[in-house]
Formats: structure tokens, sequence, C-alpha cells
């Protein structure tokens, strides 16, 4: 794996439907996995990655969605950088 990806959205559902969209069209030769560590949003984040990406079986195969309580967002990070198996690591904000 060449990088691992790491977002961490907290009640930015629609900022984080951009990003994703962004990083899923993008056209690179390298291969990735990307980390959504949600902080207990409660505003349909987890919702809305599960229908619009996790229903893709190409993103899902690449993707992670971790429902997390809100630890805060160094915990949130620390726990996908432990499962992260890229050779680069990308701490991305949600609203990138």
């Amino acid at each position: 794996m060449d990088l691992s990806i790491i977002i961490v959205p907290y009640k930015c559902k629609d900022q984080l439907d951009v990003t994703l969209e962004a990083v899923f069209k993008s056209q690179t030769r390298y291969s990735f996995e990307v980390f959504i560590v949600d902080n207990d949003s409660q505003d349909g984040t987890v919702e809305m990655v599960r229908e619009k990406y996790l229903s893709n079986p190409e993103i899902a195969a690449k993707t992670k969605l971790i429902e997390n309580t809100n630890e805060g967002f160094g915990k949130a990070n620390n726990r996908a950088l432990k499962m992260a198996t890229g050779d680069f690591l990308l701490l991305l904000n949600p609203d990138t």
C-alpha cells in the first residue's frame, strides 16, 4: 500500500462528502486506503458514507469506516494510524 488517508469528521457531513468525492475521483497510479473515523457526529455522516461510498464494492474494498465515541481529534487519528498499512500517511481534514 502506498498511501493511507485518514479523515476524522465531526458534524461536517456535506464537507466530508465533497472531500471523499475528490479522493475517489482522483486518478493515480498509487494504491491508497481511506480510514474515516467518525467522532460521533450524529448528523447523518455515518449513514451518508455507508449509502454513498461503502455501497460501491470498489470503494468499500479500500475504505474503512470507524464509528468512534468523541474521544477527540488526536485519539481518533491514532486509532486509524495503528491500522494503516501505507508507506505514507496523510491526515486529511474533512473540509479540504
